[in-house]
């Protein structure tokens, strides 16, 4: 799929061409040669490494150009360049010439070889100017014989509409392994509820509702909501009652705006988190997305680009894994828009989830199948209200994206705040979570304010000590942590936000063994401080006295963090005592210093209060956490 996004077409291109004829002359390249006794390993090995030498000799014909597409003036060639990268994908050269009169951004979604859907990554040639032209490449091919072995298989397996079906995705409770070895993941909401930078991400509900704070502020600020400005203007664009222009619709920095996807992404990637991503749509009506059945999207009015697109791309380009999350199912309900006038535009009735139940069904479903489609996200996070989703669009939904991640060879998650099975969705805690360990692995999302989930002036943040002790409980009880940030409307991020998030990645670059890919231990922890109360209680910091505890998965390393440094240099672990735990396997205490390589030795002794163990003198770094990591020879008893 091509998607040209500044210039409002969309065309759907097979581009077999060039790679079939790769392969059939990769074949006939070895005519004569015996292939009998080769495994069917050392054969694939054999045809990806005449096709890499096949593309390195093309690699110097420049002028050799293959056509796959021309509309309106922009041409797409793929030049016949290219090689294997690391993963034994083709890395194919895009050339794309821009003869129109505008600025095109040209995305490739899928290629298709000889009927077969290959992995692709969603990469795009951007901002190709008029009359200009611009080389990028994308990705192909099955990464091995065993990937196509993999594919094959699960096009066997498809996922049907039925509870039976989709609650094979998870069973048990489970998640996939990424999911669970990541720990740590960033969200942001963003979008027209950011200009008014008041209140908190709910202000196009809270603006309609007379006799609340939002509603006197938009009142004074832009005029009465019911009669003067309503909630599309900060989209359409419009003059506050001081003369100012508002709207949602943040510029490229490249283009004399504020706003850099790769400086978001890259910041991600510091704080440590493994994926990332952003509210594709809040319970607003307004898709961050060039959408197709959705005109009220970033696309087409305020900014003009594919926001998510930009920064889903510039988070893999990072290495990490992408999520998207989508909040319209409380929406649908009408619980949102409920003081709102009535509208008799069919436009403004679809953004204010006035129209019919059947019509919010079905763009309900269309909105997540694009997003599926367009940017296959490895986590789609659904806030709360799924229950009031009909049973059967549920149902289409998961198969839908369960069947379409095994074609593109990977393992996804969903989320869901109850509406969804724990077998066939990770369940999600907003703000909290249990006070203790449950058997199933879940997530909870919390925010980087304790009362915002959006930019707002003035805007409270909670400590990096809550935020690294909350990240610690958490995982410490069997789940991974989401963090939701807060940029401004034009795409500035806001400078004590980015200070929080590298103090949290300077922390997990230094203790992150005792994160990534660990698992909960028999107890999550001790101490007096208590965290978590299902949903909706405060990060609240520890004391020296709490420990948080996490395991290797291997179950030979247990870590223990302390949440402060005590005053004496001495930790008690009462939960390693002598009478329910044997310690004569223990090989080693030590305490994670001033780098992740720095292990300072530790005296201990045991009895019955417990596992004493004696700090240095002097605390090596002073930081929000103390590691200490505990190996055994064989596993922890």
């Amino acid at each position: 799929m091509c998607r040209q996004q500044n210039g409002g077409y969309a065309v759907r291109k097979i581009l077999g061409v060039l790679l079939a004829i790769i392969l059939l002359y990769s074949a006939a390249s070895a005519e004569g040669l015996n292939f009998s006794s080769l495994t069917p390993t050392e054969l694939q090995e054999f045809i990806n490494t005449a096709r890499n030498e096949l593309l390195r000799r093309s690699a110097n014909n420049d002028g050799k150009l293959f056509l796959v597409d021309e509309t309106d003036g922009v041409q797409i060639y793929l030049t016949g360049r290219g090689e294997m990268n690391w993963r034994n994908e083709y890395e194919l050269e895009i050339v794309v010439i821009n003869n129109s009169s505008t600025a095109v951004t040209i995305s490739f979604d899928e290629i298709i070889v000889n009927g077969w859907e290959t992995e692709t990554a969603l990469v795009s040639v951007r901002d190709i100017g008029a009359g200009k032209k611009k080389k990028d490449a994308t990705k192909a091919g099955f990464a091995n014989m065993a990937m196509y072995e993999k594919r094959k298989d699960k096009r066997m397996k498809r996922y049907a509409p039925t509870w039976d079906s989709v609650n094979q995705h998870n069973p048990g409770g489970s998640a996939p392994e990424w999911f669970m070895d990541a720990k740590f993941g960033i969200y942001f909401h963003w979008g027209p509820y950011s200009v008014p930078a008041f209140g908190n991400e709910w202000y196009a509900k809270w603006m309609y509702e007379k006799g609340t704070d939002h509603y006197r502020h938009h009142v004074e600020t832009y005029g009465d909501p019911h009669t003067e400005w309503g909630y599309e203007n900060f989209i359409l664009g419009g003059y506050d009652k001081q003369g100012n222009y508002v709207q949602f619709a943040p510029k490229l920095k490249k283009d004399g705006g504020r706003f850099d996807p790769d400086e978001w992404a890259e910041l991600f990637a510091r704080s440590g988190a493994r994926f990332a991503g952003p509210a594709a749509e809040h319970c607003d009506g307004f898709s961050n997305w060039p959408s197709r059945c959705n005109e009220w999207n970033a696309g087409r009015l305020g900014p003009k680009l594919d926001l998510v697109g930009l920064l889903t791309d510039a988070i893999r380009r990072q290495g990490m894994k992408t999520m998207v999350s989508m909040h319209h199912q409380y929406s649908v309900t009408g619980e949102y828009f409920t003081d709102a006038p009535p509208q008799t535009d069919e436009s403004l009735k679809r953004l204010l989830y006035q129209n019919r139940w059947q019509d919010k069904m079905h763009l309900y479903l269309e909105k997540l199948k694009e997003v599926i489609d367009g940017y296959q996200p490895d986590i789609i996070w659904q806030d709360s209200g799924l229950w009031n989703i009909d049973e059967k669009v549920r149902l289409d939904f998961l198969s839908y994206y369960y069947n379409r991640a095994m074609e593109w060879g990977k393992d996804v998650v969903a989320t869901a705040k109850g509406g969804l099975t724990w077998d066939c969705a990770v369940q999600d805690y907003e703000r909290g979570g249990p006070t203790d360990i449950l058997p199933n692995y879940y997530l909870t999302d919390d925010s980087i304010s304790p009362h915002t989930w959006c930019h707002t002036n003035p805007i409270k943040l909670y400590g990096s000590r809550e935020l690294i002790h909350s990240l610690m409980d958490h995982i410490s009880k069997n789940r991974t942590f989401l963090l939701n940030i807060c940029p401004a409307a034009d795409g500035f991020f806001p400078e004590d936000q980015r200070s929080l998030l590298l103090r949290m990645g300077a922390w997990l670059e230094r203790n992150g063994e005792a994160v990534y890919a660990t698992r909960a231990w028999k107890v999550y922890g001790e101490g007096p401080t208590q965290m978590g109360s299902d949903h909706f209680s405060d990060m609240v910091t520890g004391t020296a006295r709490d420990i948080r505890y996490t395991r290797s998965k291997d179950n030979t390393v247990l870590y223990a963090a302390i949440l402060g440094w005590p005053e004496d240099e001495q930790v008690l672990l009462r939960s390693l005592n002598a009478e329910s735990c044997c310690l004569d396997s223990l090989k080693s205490v030590c305490l994670i210093g001033t780098n992740k390589d720095d292990l300072i030795p530790l005296a201990y002794t045991q009895d019955r209060d417990g596992l004493l163990i004696t700090l240095p003198i002097y605390m090596p770094v002073e930081q929000e956490a103390y590691v200490i990591r505990l190996e055994f020879n064989g596993i922890i008893l």
